[in-house]
């Protein structure tokens, strides 16, 4: 079996590393899979197309005219030559909205060549007009038609020009020319919203949770702690890029309020935030430093909103961390009994209160059914080989 991935990027990020995984993965079913991307070191059998200038004209005329995903036309003429000659039984696309390639020129191309494909839902653009998450704006247009967009400005924001209805109506054409496609939802949420959306006629609609490497991310010894003069009880936060959407401010306060107990954020901050009584650890690209992290903090707490799995969640649990979550999109899923709290409205106080059942019942409590839970879901070899049975079901499809 010969499969052509298609992501943003490669080996970094999660995205990145997933789709490397899967390439690795694969290779004990007799799969040969290569991974083309736009952003990431070079890797040997993986195919880079575009460029860095590229990428930037492709946004630059994303944002001027509103229609991200429509330009890189010589680089995506260069893509399909390539996939000419590779003859992939399946192509499989994941983020596609990385401002690299011409999505209605491939889409016509697989339609063409009648390739099945599959596509995962790391987010929800594959059915928007634009954008990646609409819970926040209170937004169901997606299932109606798109246009008048509240999130014209975020995610893939467009200057003036509003072609959300366009764009979803294209995308719509494109899906239903296809010969057979089938969807990977990476949480029941978000298979759930596809059931919903343009999507809905796939030839199967799934989820396989994204996964984690559980060797990696497992309950660890280390002196990080009193490496950095902690002394109390550790209420851990993980994020690439901290935002007030991923719950920036809501930390600040926790950390304000929380007695006895210090709050640690990972990741990039924003310049010049004023962050309290919360410590700052600069992002990581040791997953075995993060592992080390979550198994030394008492509880990991996540607060963004809008998630279509929320992989920090996972490796915390992995380590046999308890988490404390929003009540929203795929986040309460991802705590199973016994492993934490979700909390209803995300209000401080309410975060609090949460956090200090967790820390009065004590981690030892939680991390045995944390770990379990963690083994149970987002086990990455269980997860590769249910990716593999839909690719042999896609292609036995008579």
């Amino acid at each position: 079996m010969r499969v052509i991935r298609i992501n943003a990027v490669y080996g970094i990020s999660s995205t990145g590393r997933t789709v490397k995984q899967l390439d690795e993965g694969l290779e004990k079913y007799g799969v040969k899979s290569t991974t083309v991307f736009s952003s990431g070191p070079d890797a040997e059998g993986a195919y880079r197309m575009g460029s860095p200038a590229d990428v930037k004209a492709h946004s630059l005329l994303a944002r001027a005219f509103g229609d991200a995903g429509r330009h890189s036309s010589g680089s995506t003429r260069r893509l399909l030559g390539y996939l000419d000659s590779e003859k992939p039984d399946i192509v499989h696309l994941h983020n596609l909205h990385g401002n690299y390639i011409d999505v209605p020129m491939l889409l016509k191309y697989l339609s063409a060549r009648r390739i099945p494909v599959v596509v995962t839902l790391h987010d929800c653009w594959w059915y928007t007009g634009k954008c990646c998450h609409y819970t926040a704006d209170g937004c169901d247009r997606w299932q109606h038609g798109c246009g008048n967009c509240p999130r014209l400005k975020k995610d893939i924001p467009s200057w003036v020009f509003d072609r959300t209805a366009e764009m979803l109506a294209e995308k719509r054409e494109l899906f239903a020319s296809l010969d057979r496609y089938a969807v990977i939802g990476v949480s029941d949420w978000i298979a759930n919203e596809a059931r919903k959306s343009i999507l809905k006629d796939a030839f199967m609609i799934k989820r396989i949770y994204n996964w984690i490497d559980t060797e990696i991310f497992c309950p660890r010894t280390s002196d990080i702690k009193e490496k950095y003069g902690i002394t109390g009880k550790l209420i851990l936060g993980v994020c690439s890029k901290w935002s007030e959407a991923k719950g920036l401010s809501s930390f600040i306060r926790l950390a304000d309020a929380a007695e006895n107990a210090e709050v640690v954020l990972i990741g990039g901050i924003p310049d010049d935030t004023d962050l309290g009584r919360a410590r700052h650890i600069p992002a990581t690209d040791s997953q075995r430093e993060l592992a080390e992290w979550y198994s030394a903090a008492d509880v990991f707490v996540t607060l963004s909103g809008e998630e279509s799995f929320g992989k920090v969640a996972a490796e915390a649990l992995a380590c046999g961390t308890p988490v404390i979550t929003l009540n929203s999109t795929a986040c309460p899923e991802l705590v199973g009994e016994g492993c934490g709290e979700v909390v209803q409205n995300g209000e401080v106080g309410e975060i609090l209160a949460a956090v200090e059942r967790v820390l009065k019942a004590g981690k030892k409590s939680f991390a045995e059914r944390c770990r379990e839970f963690a083994l149970a879901n987002f086990d990455m070899e269980k997860n590769v080989r249910a990716t593999y049975e839909l690719y042999r079901e896609l292609l036995n499809k008579e």
